[in-house]
């Protein structure tokens, strides 16, 4: 291997690292300083019986205009969050169903798993790479991995796109089930979700070391005992939190 050609190398790296660079500084400050007038590309992830039910309570009431295309993602087996999709959206124009291979079915070892997984994976990149979400809402069924993790490597590959480095947010709410643990998707999806959200004060407990209280009159939990301190923008800007009103 010759000099020149080590050379050659060595600027060409630095050139893609200063490219990079340069987008992702751009993504950061125009989102940092832009106020949103357009309408939201949303990907919503539907998993099977419960999730599907609450995802529907949670989106049937989302703003259409303000969160628009709306592309729901369903294993193709799954007919009944097929059928759901279609009377929350009652054939209307700006909508999509997606379907990909499931990516574990019911009593599935780990270990198998890993590979039909991977299979759904090569399906959403196809797909995230064709709509490019902006926002991404799920709840726990094992679809949201490949839905997730794919949209975020093809933001890292491609942050030049729509749905590049710093474009691209992921709401994940923890299914009404979880009372005291994560589901291993919520496990999985904790370190890279933009907003997190439990729906019990024993796991916001649990995964956050803060204890919530409520008033002397008993109202809704709301003051975070370990940082009493904090006003109520503060505890709005935090990614971890708390609801108990979705359901």
């Amino acid at each position: 291997m010759s000099l020149q050609f080590c050379i050659e190398a060595c600027i060409l790296f630095n050139i893609i690292i200063i490219g990079y660079t340069v987008i992702f500084l751009k993504n950061y400050f125009n989102l940092k300083n832009k106020s949103r007038k357009t309408p939201v590309s949303t990907m919503i992830v539907l998993g099977s019986g419960g999730h599907t039910t609450e995802m529907v309570r949670l989106v049937k009431n989302l703003p259409k205009n303000r969160y628009s295309p709306r592309n729901y993602v369903v294993a193709d087996n799954d007919t009944m969050s097929k059928e759901k999709m279609k009377l929350i959206e009652n054939n209307s124009t700006d909508s999509t169903l997606i379907e990909i291979p499931r990516s574990r079915e019911v009593h599935q070892s780990f270990f198998t798993s890993i590979f039909t997984t991977l299979n759904a994976m090569l399906y959403c990149f196809k797909y995230n790479y064709i709509y490019q979400p902006e926002l991404i809402i799920c709840n726990g069924p094992g679809t949201c991995i490949p839905v997730c993790y794919s949209a975020l490597i093809l933001s890292w590959l491609m942050p030049w796109r729509r749905h590049g480095f710093g474009h691209i947010k992921i709401v994940y709410v923890e299914s009404l089930a979880r009372v005291t643990s994560l589901s291993l998707t919520g496990k999985l999806l904790l370190p890279t979700a933009s907003l997190f959200i439990v729906q019990w004060p024993e796991l916001y407990t649990k995964i956050t070391g803060e204890t919530l209280n409520s008033d002397p009159e008993g109202k809704e939990l709301s003051e975070i005992s370990k940082t009493p301190s904090q006003n109520q923008d503060q505890l709005k800007s935090r990614r971890i939190i708390f609801r108990d009103d979705l359901m």
